[in-house]
């Protein structure tokens, strides 16, 4: 008899626990999935109660099946190791899921309000913001759904789908670090590559930072950031405001038509851009397309250093492609293949020696080298100005309209090309140490000189500081004068002109 009323209760046990769940080994995706679905409990305001009791503190391995939407009740539940929580047709909501290992298993659909926060260990590799509610057709708001996926979450990648486009009417808060952003195993080359899109139809920031705190070990990839047309120029693409950047990588991040594409801002304390990779970028069609600033002169604790830009495009801004000013260190900085074209190109922009117009400009650096290899820069003008900006107005301005405008920064250019412009370099202003090897400057020039040095102090030409110009050809008309002195001498610099070959106009 005893025996008989052992495996009764067995039986008895066995069937309650099967309404709930089935246990199962979760060691890997491929095995079977023996499945009884949860049962909905008490409905409230269309959604069913997710009893704590349903989903159990202490087993593992456990296959959940969620066919209904439930409502967490503002509570936290813990999911154990080894579980899978398996969306079929239902959604989560109004509280919190705490993983000590889990997983998620869902389509590409909504399975999330944007009040439900994922702590903890989740083995998935990334998080889709459709999870959100997020959709990419071009006109539904994804803000409140993107923000949720990346800062509700502890899942370290939040992705996007290829050639989908969501937009958002306010920023995107990023996190300060940690985050893998964009759309995966898609490989990223130049602009008709595939990618996900993010259009701004508002005049906020599109990705901002948290202002104060270190922005490091992100990773953005495959994204487009893009500003509706009507407000173009208001807001940056990505805003990151008195704090530092360091070991981030940037993959086929392309910005357009904001203030700033690139805007980072230094105030107060001891910080810098460092050690970041950016490949196969864009940012084109903004005020300026990529800005490090401290706008009250950084020095000693402000800098630049150990960064890498291999096949970046800076082209057709409005006032300058890249920017770096008043950081006081700018070291062993890399820009390799890349372009700097068309600054001025898309508007109709009058030029009366009012402000820089140039492709680069490097302001306010202490020590250290920047290096342009392999770089082309071409048709950096305002083509429709009402003023045409010629060389003699270049030279009687304070401002100038160049490729590079170089003041107190060591940099060298090597193997690049220079061509269709005002003034091909300006070196202004601040110490000098200039290297121009094995480039070529082509005939489409206003300016009948190749590089031109305008109001720099004795001071900053004594021995020491340097001007080296070692170039395998240069263009008859520059032959006699390669470069030219606009209110002051470089006789006191140590300078080395070289030239093989004069070629004809």
């Amino acid at each position: 008899m005893p025996i008989l009323f052992y495996f009764l209760f067995l039986f008895f046990v066995g069937l309650t626990t099967s309404s709930f769940a089935v246990e199962k080994s979760v060691d890997s995706y491929s095995l079977e999935k023996k499945v009884t679905h949860l049962v909905p409990q008490k409905k409230i305001n269309g959604k069913y109660l997710l009893d704590v009791l349903l989903i159990s503190a202490t087993q593992e391995n456990i296959y959940y099946c969620i066919e209904h939407d439930y409502d967490l009740g503002a509570k936290e539940l813990i999911v154990p190791r080894g579980c899978v929580l398996a969306f079929v047709g239902g959604s989560i909501s109004n509280g919190t899921l705490n993983a000590q290992g889990a997983t998620l298993e869902a389509p590409i659909t909504k399975i999330f309000s944007t009040d439900v926060t994922l702590n903890g260990l989740w083995n998935n590799d990334n998080l889709p913001v459709e999870w959100y509610g997020a959709v990419g057709d071009n006109k539904t708001d994804c803000t409140s759904a993107i923000n949720a996926a990346i800062n509700n979450t502890s899942i370290y990648a939040v992705s996007l789908l290829a050639g989908a486009k969501y937009e958002i009417t306010s920023s995107i808060r990023m996190r300060s670090s940690g985050l893998a952003f964009g759309c995966f195993e898609v490989a990223y080359s130049h602009e008709d590559s595939p990618a996900a899109y993010i259009y701004s139809n508002c005049s906020d920031d599109i990705l901002q930072f948290p202002t104060g705190v270190k922005v490091a070990g992100v990773n953005l990839k495959g994204v487009v950031l893009y500003k509706r047309w009507k407000h173009r120029y208001n807001g940056d693409g990505i805003h990151i405001e008195n704090a530092s950047m360091a070991r981030c990588c940037f993959d086929g991040v392309r910005v357009y038509y904001c203030n700033n594409g690139f805007y980072q801002y230094f105030a107060e304390g001891y910080k810098g851009y460092t050690l970041n990779k950016m490949q196969n970028c864009v940012f084109s069609g903004c005020r300026y397309g990529f800005r490090l600033t401290h706008d009250k002169g950084g020095k000693f604790s402000y800098w630049c250093n150990l960064n890498n830009w291999d096949n970046c495009h800076f082209g057709f801004n409005l006032l300058c492609g890249l920017w770096i000013q008043n950081v006081y260190s700018c070291e062993q900085n890399l820009f390799n293949s890349c372009g700097f074209e068309g600054v001025s190109m898309d508007e109709n922009t009058t030029w009366n020696g009012d402000s820089d117009i140039c492709a680069v400009k490097l302001n306010g650096q202490g020590y250290g080298l920047t290096t342009f290899l392999n770089c082309y820069f071409e048709r950096n003008h305002p083509k429709h100005a009402k003023i045409k900006a010629t060389a003699t107005l270049n030279e009687q301005t304070p401002y100038c309209v160049a490729d590079v405008i170089v003041e107190g920064a060591l940099v060298s250019f090597d193997k690049s090309t220079f061509n269709d412009g005002i003034t091909p370099v300006v070196i202004r202003d601040g110490k000098i140490g200039i290297t121009v090897r094995d480039c070529i400057f082509r005939a489409g020039y206003n300016s009948n000189c190749m590089v031109m040095f305008k109001s720099v102090k004795p001071s900053n030409m004594t021995s020491g500081n340097y001007f080296i110009f070692d170039v395998p050809y240069i263009e008859k008309r520059y032959s006699q004068n390669p470069i030219k002195n606009v209110d002051c001498s470089t006789k006191a610099l140590s300078t080395s002109i070289r030239y093989l070959t004069v070629v004809g106009e």
